[in-house]
């Protein structure tokens, strides 16, 4: 269904900012950190070591989508930064088949983001995409606004899988994924080699009572949550949609053994959902395609 004109400028409106992308540098030495940059016409790979030294460049073929829309297209550029969320943007514009350019970032030895990505948002975070002129940033809104502006991945606002659709939007950053994050830092904290070793019982106790006494209640009511929100449906709101895409980052991760007792056995009608969704041929050109660039980057 066609999005009203008015109500797509009215999303545009809502962050307007002209990005701030440096497109050629005086000299690859200005780089302090691995990025790759795809453009659509001659899609270049510019590796740029940590320390100061001449960079490489390699040409490779053209990696955007086919446009299948009858307008012409804004150009859609994706800041992704490794191992990120950011996933999840390029799996909507796989579903919505839009042409992209890929801008990837390495994190640094503390696995955070790059400086760099501060000159394209003020908060350096990842997903962020340019829009032509426009910067979104944020996974939910960006998920909302392309959703909204291509009319598709979303349910009619007239229907009630509508109200579903919004609050999962909002529900997966605000409540899922805190904790999930929480666990991972926890983690980290567990595996430090920076805690000298008679430290480290003391470290594992506290990491200890923060599952005992926050972490595991919070997952096993989140997963049991979404578990009977499938009951009868094969999507979260009824039909695949832009929910799916933002729940599929944290269930995925949940999935892969990072949470204790997310099993099959325990969420089955999340675990058939995960099987249905990673069959999308969308998602397995966003799979593909990431995988690749993260392969080059661990060399």
């Amino acid at each position: 269904m066609p999005v009203p004109e008015a109500l797509a400028n009215d999303i545009n409106s809502k962050y307007i900012k002209k990005p701030n992308i440096n497109k050629s540098a005086s000299s690859a030495s200005e780089y302090r950190n691995w990025t790759l940059l795809l453009t659509p016409d001659t899609p270049k790979v510019i590796l740029s070591h940590k320390r100061r030294t001449e960079s490489k460049v390699t040409v490779y073929p053209n990696l955007t989508t086919e446009d299948t829309s009858s307008a012409k297209q804004p150009k859609i550029v994706v800041h992704w930064l490794e191992r990120s969320r950011a996933q999840r943007i390029i799996w909507l514009l796989e579903e919505l088949g839009l042409k992209y350019e890929l801008k990837i970032y390495r994190r640094t030895e503390n696995r955070v983001a790059p400086p760099e990505l501060r000159g394209i948002h003020p908060l350096g975070k990842s997903p962020v995409i340019t829009v032509d002129d426009l910067v979104l940033a944020e996974s939910g809104f960006i998920v909302e606004y392309l959703t909204t502006r291509w009319g598709r991945l979303r349910p009619d606002p007239s229907s009630p899988a509508a109200m579903q659709y919004q609050y999962l939007l909002h529900y997966v950053e605000g409540t899922l994924m805190p904790p999930l994050v929480i666990g991972e830092v926890m983690q980290q904290i567990k595996k430090s080699p920076q805690i000298p070793f008679f430290i480290k019982p003391i470290a594992n106790m506290i990491v200890n009572g923060v599952y005992n006494n926050y972490l595991n209640s919070a997952y096993e009511g989140n997963f049991r949550f979404l578990e009977t929100l499938l009951d009868g449906k094969e999507y979260f709101a009824g039909e695949f949609s832009g929910a799916d895409v933002m729940l599929g980052f944290p269930l995925v991760e949940a999935a892969k053994g990072r949470v204790k007792g997310f099993d099959k056995q325990m969420f089955p009608n999340l675990f058939a959902w995960m099987d249905r969704v990673s069959s999308r041929e969308g998602y397995k050109q966003a799979e593909a395609r990431t995988e690749k660039h993260e392969q080059l980057l661990d060399k």
